[in-house]
């Protein structure tokens, strides 16, 4: 399925980050996680590899910026991608709350009563990572406010 450019823009408001970096889920064996999304050539990199270097030291990369390229195909489902909401001011656009008790429901919805104190637009969510995460959604930026 193509995603058109206002999908994109819904994605883009929705989950406000940097745009000069994002996150690429990677799975190796029965480990996950996320990791900043790099470009550097694999040519050069083996070289370092063979010389005993690892990617954490490998000098020659560079952080891949947030495209709408990128966007459409975690929308396709070709690859999940991750923001970060932590702008290099330390203000974010967005919140992400986990609830680990058995009353996370409850615990949730207060969380969603508190943030809509301060914003009209609330989003919540339960991804399929974690059956408790909640992800809410503020259209007015957060730092100071908090």
């Amino acid at each position: 399925m193509g995603f058109t450019p206002p999908d994109i823009d819904i994605f883009r408001t929705l989950f406000k980050g940097r745009e000069d970096v994002f996150a690429v889920r990677w799975e190796r064996g029965n480990k996950s996680g996320y990791m900043p999304a790099y470009s550097y050539d694999p040519y050069h990199y083996r070289l370092h590899k063979v010389s005993g270097g690892s990617f954490q030291s490998y000098q020659h990369k560079t952080y891949l910026p947030l495209s709408d390229t990128e966007i459409a195909k975690h929308l396709d489902g070709r690859q999940q991608i991750g923001v970060y909401p932590l702008l290099q001011d330390n203000t974010s656009w967005f919140l992400v709350a986990d609830f680990d008790k058995a009353d996370w429901l409850q615990e949730a919805l207060k969380f969603l009563k508190a943030c809509t104190a301060i914003s009209n637009t609330m989003l919540f969510s339960r991804p399929w990572i974690r059956k408790r995460q909640a992800i809410f959604g503020i259209r007015i930026k957060i730092g100071t406010c908090l």
